[in-house]
């Protein structure tokens, strides 16, 4: 059991709300947890209600908003209208800029882990800010596949996030890379059919606070994200697949990708697999390329791990 302090970033979406439970009930200490994308007032309103998680003496910082759609979830408490507003008000000692939270994280701690569940908009914009001496301590657990795919496809023609990329992982300690397509192959869906006796459990469970209140998420994001489906101009054979694999299981249906990465994260049964070398092709798709061990690039990468294995874990850990 772990009780090690640790930075994390969190978009809310159903697997980082996984995540962070299982990040709480195997003893890491998020000692700060930035809340960012789409709203992100609004999304770190509904954090401090404790909805999706206890809070503790967790210090949350509000990240930057982005152009995503975030739905609205009517039964976090104190919820009103349709635009989710939440009729709180945010204690001021709970909310620090990202900068001088993060900078205070990797000052007081001499092991920091820096956990990036969603784009890390925030920690590229202020990398050269941060002291050298500090950005070297740490060590990033972060998805990256999508996340990255994000922020690159942001700036297209413009190779700025690809340049703060590759910057951030030659500056760190090391990286531990989790992406769904290396760890897990095409499948990649958690559902009644996958993981059957995690969706028997949280059936049997379905009262509790945490895991009525994921279900419900759960439900609420997949209705969202088959409205947003109508919008997407990207038709291809991956979008059709996580259209069906939603439309198919629509009240258990999640992507199984930040939940899995809280399992590895210093998990010695679960050791990534390659170390490599990244970057990223025109459309922001990584290209890898695996290294011998005695090789100084310091970035790793999880592959091929067991479903059966992971479905364990998340149902001891949730």
């Amino acid at each position: 059991m772990s009780h090690t302090n640790i930075w994390c970033e969190t978009d809310l979406e159903t697997d980082d709300v996984f995540a962070i439970r299982v990040l709480q009930q195997r003893g890491f200490h998020i000692q700060y947890l930035v809340v960012g994308e789409a709203n992100a007032c609004n999304k770190l309103k509904r954090v401090l209600t404790g909805h999706y998680f206890p809070l503790g003496d967790t210090v949350i910082v509000q990240g930057f908003d982005s152009k995503k759609e975030f739905p609205t979830d009517d039964s976090v408490p104190c919820a009103i209208g349709n635009n989710n507003e939440l009729d709180l008000d945010i204690p001021q000692t709970s909310v620090e800029s990202y900068k001088e939270a993060l900078i205070e994280y990797l000052s007081e701690n001499e092991r920091p882990i820096l956990v990036l569940l969603k784009p890390p908009r925030e920690l590229l914009a202020c990398l050269d800010e941060i002291a050298l001496d500090l950005i070297r301590k740490a060590t990033v657990y972060m998805y990256g596949g999508f996340n990255i795919r994000t922020l690159l496809n942001e700036n297209k023609g413009n190779n700025i996030y690809r340049r703060a990329f590759h910057k951030l992982f030659q500056q760190l300690k090391d990286v531990y890379l989790y992406e769904s397509f290396y760890a897990t192959g095409q499948q990649n869906s958690v559902n009644c059919e996958t993981m059957p006796t995690l969706y028997q459990y949280m059936m049997e469970h379905s009262q509790s606070k945490y895991v009525k209140n994921l279900l419900n998420w759960t439900r609420l994001w997949n209705q969202h994200m088959l409205t947003e489906s109508a919008k997407w101009k990207d038709v291809s054979e991956r979008s059709m697949k996580i259209y069906n694999n939603i439309k198919d299981h629509l009240d258990f249906q999640m992507v199984l990708a930040d939940q899995a990465l809280a399992v590895c994260i210093e998990n010695k049964q679960l050791e990534p697999r390659d170390k490599v070398s990244i970057d990223w092709d025109d459309v922001g798709l990584t290209q890898l390329t695996q290294l011998k061990s005695d090789n100084r690039t310091k970035v790793y990468l999880y592959r091929d791990l067991s479903w059966t294995e992971l479905e364990l874990y998340l149902l001891c850990l949730f």
